[in-house]
């Protein structure tokens, strides 16, 4: 070797989707189907007011799933769980 360097970059598109969080969260909730089941009707919900597009519909439902999220903090998912789908719910 000559010692010699260098350096790339590459770009990638991550998707969310709502049927993707529902996955994710009945992953992390598997012992509890009920609480899983509820979080993702909130989340489907808000799906279908987009599609809608009442928008204000969708805020409040995501409004109401990030509140059920933060009670299950702890909880019925770990801390780390519950800031990664208060993260991905701002993508959707």
């Amino acid at each position: 070797m000559a010692g010699n360097t260098s350096t790339a970059t590459f770009t990638f598109q991550v998707s969310v989707t709502y049927d993707g969080v529902c996955e994710l969260i009945r992953q992390f909730i598997a012992d509890d189907q009920e609480i899983a089941n509820g979080l993702c009707s909130k989340l489907l919900n808000a799906q279908e007011a987009e599609k809608r597009g009442n928008l204000k519909a969708k805020e409040g439902m995501l409004h109401a799933f990030l509140n059920e999220v933060n009670a299950q903090s702890g909880k019925k998912m770990t801390t780390e769980q519950a800031q990664i789908l208060k993260k991905l719910a701002g993508y959707l």
